[in-house]
């Protein structure tokens, strides 16, 4: 009698754990369980717990007997850029679902940065043509300055535009007439500040005399004299502010204050021969 009412229990066990109501049932429990789960989880974490739990519900309900079942596995399932793959053990694992790569501009297989035009950006720089070319001119003269640094960083300067002003169509013969044109004015502005610096040092002494104000003022325009020869010489002009050819000027520029003293001396007459006239009617 025990054993026909054990059969019987069993019979109804079996039928209901068959039944689809006791699987819906179990479904809904363990979508519950799921659920609270994944809100004590981030949304990173979130998506790989929900996709390894359909992966895995994907896995038991796999058949393993030959009834209806189909050689291989093909799983659609993505986590991100990654996808499930079965290996040649039969294993399920992660394998990516494409090629990561860097977003970048440059090239690295070849090694070669891509021009900016590709992006977007154009650098035109024809419209200031001549403010190149003026400053290739200033910065030639600077490189022939006696302080080291200022020269070497004009040197610097001076390359760097030269190869600017080459990749905007600038030939060479034109860039080399640039630099001779810049030589021979800084030639020119030596010459005419060497003439000024007598000018003034042969004044202050007619004026001043040998007084300390007069010796102050001479130790200062032999300084400028001194820094006048070493450019001169730095522009390739070795030798040309010699003691004759100072002379030559200091008694070329005596003669232009004399001839400015007469001149004004004779304005001084004229305007004195004026009034005089105007006071005796």
């Amino acid at each position: 009698m025990a054993q026909q009412i054990s059969a019987q229990e069993s019979d109804q066990t079996s039928q209901v754990l068959g039944s689809e109501y006791y699987k819906k049932l179990q479904n809904d429990i363990r979508d519950k369980r799921i659920a609270k789960t994944v809100t004590r989880q981030d949304s990173g974490e979130r998506d790989v717990v929900e996709e390894q739990t359909r992966v895995v519900a994907v896995k038991g309900s796999t058949p393993s007997s030959g009834l209806g079942a189909k050689p291989g596995f093909g799983d659609s399932v993505t986590i991100r850029s990654f996808r499930w793959e079965q290996n040649k053990k039969g294993e399920f694992e992660l394998a990516s679902s494409q090629e990561l790569s860097i977003p970048t501009a440059v090239d690295l297989t070849n090694r070669h940065v891509e021009s900016l035009q590709s992006v977007g950006y154009k650098i035109d720089l024809s419209g200031r043509l001549g403010q190149l070319k003026q400053a290739l001119m200033q910065s030639v003269v600077q490189s022939r300055s006696s302080n080291f640094f200022v020269g070497k960083y004009a040197e610097f300067k001076v390359g760097m535009l030269v190869r600017l002003l080459g990749s905007l169509g600038v030939t060479p013969q034109e860039m080399s007439d640039l630099k001779s044109k810049a030589l021979e004015d800084a030639v020119a502005e030596n010459v005419h500040l060497m003439e000024e610096n007598i000018y003034s040092s042969e004044l202050t002494e007619i004026v001043y005399g040998s007084g300390k104000k007069a010796k102050k003022s001479l130790r200062m325009f032999n300084e400028v004299r001194r820094q006048l020869m070493a450019q001169m010489e730095a522009l390739g002009k070795k030798g040309y502010w010699s003691a004759s050819r100072i002379a030559e000027e200091q008694v070329r520029q005596v003669q232009r204050i004399k001839d400015e003293f007469e001149r004004e001396h004779s304005d001084l007459m004229y305007q004195y021969d004026y009034y005089f006239r105007m006071l005796n009617g």
